[in-house]
């Protein structure tokens, strides 16, 4: 009997998948169906694969565009630029179906929070979300997310228009925004992120009491919520109450004790108000909980490397490894980077020599004794270790960069200007690659450019 059952069941797919190969409007049924119990389940690699299947057969299925568009966020590297496209699509193809409303309102949501976040700037996204509130406004007068997203517009377009020194253009919009705020707070009351907008949009009037009570009312809320204790400890500084400031981050630690960011503010808190003691006492208690935050020795040394003394960072750096032998790479490689600022190349190299040691294959380190080659006029033997490095870590902007250097001390100015602008576009605020390219740009002549 349960041979027969599994053939009967093999049976069944077959025919479904046979059905789905004559049948374009089952199988975009199906590959959406799949998508859904991938995606609920919060798998969604396998969602998108099969989302991406529907829309393959029926580019103006909106369901599945609408889908794909949620699965591009939130895939673990979100991924906008699709995101915002299959979201635009559904908003189009849904506009006239009468049965996905509820999917055409969401999309038109995501859409303008995105915008909102992304492209304040841009005039044409701005008049979408105008068009997207007013949509949502038409169909219920009450909406919550309607009013929300209103009141973030109006709060956008008044801090444009403060910038140009529009000074009752910026008070009328702020108004507008604060009421729109204020219904949507009617709409649905407590909502983290409206009573966050009412503040700012309080402090922004500089009714700073106003403003404070409602920051407080969030962090009471919700003790989690970063966002409060930041906006709070801004509101403070910015009024000249440091204490207050310093008080709103202990609290923050004192409700998320596990939250070991609290204490690196505080930390650089007492270092802009040049008490160094208590900066110190800060550090030290964050050493303390090494046992717990692995990063405790990385971080200390960090905020000493930021202050411009490197012999303590390496102090600090040292003792971590002492402490924490698995981790003994990372160290170094911070001491070298410290080592480097302060132009101590000879000891730089004979640290990078023991991570070779090692682990002969480590990117970083081969591309750093490549430099090194690169430095005492060794450019081909340079080139080729920086290649070699290139293959195994693609997505390495130094070596790129290093890369980049080799070409163009050999006079290659075409492969020199790749790999400047490829170490840019891996990492957009690596400045020694875009000094290097815009010296490569004024050496040709190309001025605009550079």
């Amino acid at each position: 009997m349960r041979t027969l059952r599994v053939v009967v069941i093999v049976l069944s797919v077959m025919l479904t998948l046979v059905a789905c190969r004559r049948d374009p409007v089952t199988a975009k049924k199906h590959y959406l169906e799949s998508g859904n119990n991938y995606f609920a389940k919060g798998r969604y690699k396998e969602a998108r694969i099969q989302y991406e299947n529907a829309v393959k057969i029926d580019a103006r299925f909106g369901p599945a565009q609408y889908k794909l568009g949620l699965t591009y966020l939130k895939l673990k590297t979100a991924l906008l630029t699709p995101a915002v496209k299959s979201l635009r699509r559904a908003v189009e193809l849904l506009r006239v179906n009468g049965a996905y409303q509820a999917e055409y309102s969401d999309a038109m949501i995501r859409l303008s929070e995105i915008y909102l976040l992304y492209a304040a700037g841009d005039k044409q996204a701005m008049d979408d979300v105008q068009s997207y509130c007013d949509i949502l406004l038409k169909k219920d007068a009450d909406s919550f997310d309607g009013h929300r997203l209103m009141g973030h517009l109006n709060f956008v377009r008044a801090t444009q228009a403060f910038a140009v020194a529009n000074k009752d253009e910026s008070k009328r919009l702020l108004e507008a925004a604060f009421a729109e705020y204020r219904k949507a707070d009617a709409a649905k009351p407590g909502d983290e992120g409206v009573m966050m907008q009412l503040a700012k949009s309080y402090e922004a009037q500089a009714q700073y009491a106003e403003a404070e009570q409602l920051f407080r009312k969030v962090i009471d809320k919700a003790k989690n919520n970063p966002a409060g204790y930041k906006e709070l400890y801004r509101l403070y500084m910015f009024e000249g109450k440091p204490s207050d400031a310093e008080q709103v981050l202990r609290l923050a630690f004192q409700n998320n004790p596990k939250e070991f960011s609290y204490l690196e503010t505080l930390a650089y808190h007492f270092g802009l108000q040049n008490r160094r003691d208590d900066m110190i006492a800060v550090l030290q208690q964050i050493k303390s909980h090494a046992k717990e935050w692995d990063q405790a020795y990385l971080k200390v040394g960090d905020f000493y490397v930021r202050l411009g003394d490197g012999d303590t960072a390496l102090k600090e750096y040292r003792e971590g490894m002492s402490k924490d032998p698995k981790a003994k790479t990372t160290y170094l490689k911070r001491i070298i980077e410290v080592l480097m600022r302060q132009g101590k190349r000879a000891e730089a190299a004979e640290v990078n020599k023991g991570i070779l040691k090692d682990d002969p294959n480590d990117p970083d380190a081969r591309g750093l004794a490549a430099t090194f080659l690169l430095d005492q006029g060794e450019i081909a033997k340079a080139i080729s270790e920086l290649q070699a490095v290139v293959t195994r870590a693609p997505d390495n902007p130094v070596a790129r960069y290093n890369l980049g250097r080799a070409h163009a001390a050999r006079g290659e100015w075409a492969q020199a200007r790749l790999m400047f602008q490829k170490a840019i576009d891996l990492r957009a605020d690596y400045v020694l690659a875009r000094l290097a390219l815009a010296q490569l740009s004024v050496s040709r002549g190309e001025f605009e450019g550079a």
